[in-house]
């Protein structure tokens, strides 16, 4: 099985890995599932990574770093190349799969639950891919901004916000997962583990041998290894027009910014950061569309979706506007950023003066003049 990720089927694998994107499953990390890279350089040389530069050598698909200094990094969100071809980690299919659910209705909730499931994550099931959502995010999947019932006014109040999650049976937070195990006997012991640390902290805990057919069309993009259009129908959120049958945001002015942000995995942590996201957002008059896809051990990936409708006067200048008011807030705060846009780079700007320079030499080595993706991850020399 290959992880799928929050995108449609025809987005690039090999792409989303060298952003180091977020999966949905075990190997949910993107990036840290693949070897063997071959790497056409600005130069015209092509290089292959880890024992891939040996020849016949049968470990080349199988072993990451390969012997000597490792170069896989140097490609992954960067301009030193193009990624021509990667071996691809698959997970095998358990023998056992198991779908979870449960809803919270606070913010307090919340962080008391996260605590939990670091426990879990760090003890207890290396088995169990789980992430958790706010109401907006399932929402802005399943329907378009309710303009009827809000009077075409934005953001969405507070009060539509819960009529929303009555008509689709959600919380303020909503976790989904997914537990694999190898035996009858694996899944149940883990199951009673993770229900006895969960529980306690959610509403309508439930585990299921498959997923009911009235759950199914709601979470169908949450599904590891089967890939969906439900994510990319909501750029279509705050478009007055109905989400048309052939998908093309481009084509229909489909204003979407993504942030991605890591933080360590403690409660007073996460919350800091939903509390900044929740502000800035409200203030823009957009929507805090919030997810946590990848809760690791140490770390949460913290997810945030501004949508807009790009054929508004003055609403990609808001959006931007918005999205760095986010990021620098963020960055005050001590947080990071797992990957950046093309307008974010000047967030890299009071990086350490020797890795800047480091990178810049390899650079200039390669592409002196700096003809292939200027000032992506890596600035062009002064």
């Amino acid at each position: 099985m290959l992880n799928t990720i929050g995108s449609s089927p025809d987005a690039s694998i090999v792409g989303n890995a060298l952003e180091r994107g977020l999966g949905r499953g075990i190997n949910a990390d993107s990036f840290a599932a693949v070897c063997q890279l071959e790497v056409v350089l600005p130069n015209g040389n092509c290089i292959h990574t880890g024992y891939g530069r040996f020849a016949k050598n049968v470990t080349a698909p199988l072993h990451r770093w390969g012997i000597g200094p490792s170069l896989d990094g140097l490609f992954s969100q960067s301009n030193l190349g193009i990624v021509t071809r990667m071996t691809l980690w698959l997970t095998p299919l358990a023998e056992q799969t198991h779908f979870i659910t449960f809803q919270l209705d606070t913010h307090a909730e919340l962080g008391d639950l996260l605590e939990s499931v670091r426990t879990i994550r760090q003890q207890m099931a290396p088995h169990l891919a789980l992430g958790i959502w706010n109401d907006l995010r399932l929402i802005s999947t399943n329907q378009q901004y309710p303009w009827e019932q809000t009077q075409h006014t934005t953001p969405l109040s507070d009060d539509n916000r819960k009529l929303l999650r009555t008509r689709w049976n959600l919380g303020l937070w909503n976790g989904i997962g997914f537990l694999f195990s190898s035996s009858t006997e694996e899944a149940k012991a883990t199951i009673d583990q993770i229900k006895r640390h969960i529980e306690p902290h959610v509403r309508h805990f439930a585990v299921f041998n498959t997923i009911p057919a009235e759950m199914l069309s709601s979470f169908t993009m949450y599904l590891p290894g089967i890939p969906s259009n439900r994510f990319t129908a909501s750029l279509y959120w705050r478009k007055t027009s109905f989400v048309p049958q052939e998908i093309d945001p481009d084509r229909d002015l489909c204003g979407f910014i993504w942030c991605d942000i890591i933080t360590p995995f403690t409660k007073d942590d996460i919350e800091c950061v939903i509390r900044i996201v929740e502000k800035i957002t409200t203030d823009y008059k957009f929507e805090p569309n919030i997810g946590m896809p990848y809760l690791d051990s140490r770390c949460a990936y913290i997810t945030i979706a501004v949508i807009y409708d790009r054929s508004l006067a003055d609403e990609d200048t808001n959006a931007r506007l918005c999205v760095q008011s986010i990021q620098q807030e963020i960055k005050q705060k001590g947080y990071a950023f797992s990957r950046l846009d093309i307008n974010s780079m000047s967030l890299l700007e009071d990086t350490e003066a020797t890795y800047s320079e480091f990178l810049t030499l390899i650079k200039q080595s390669i592409d002196p003049n700096n003809i292939m993706a200027p000032n992506r991850y890596i600035p062009a020399s002064k």
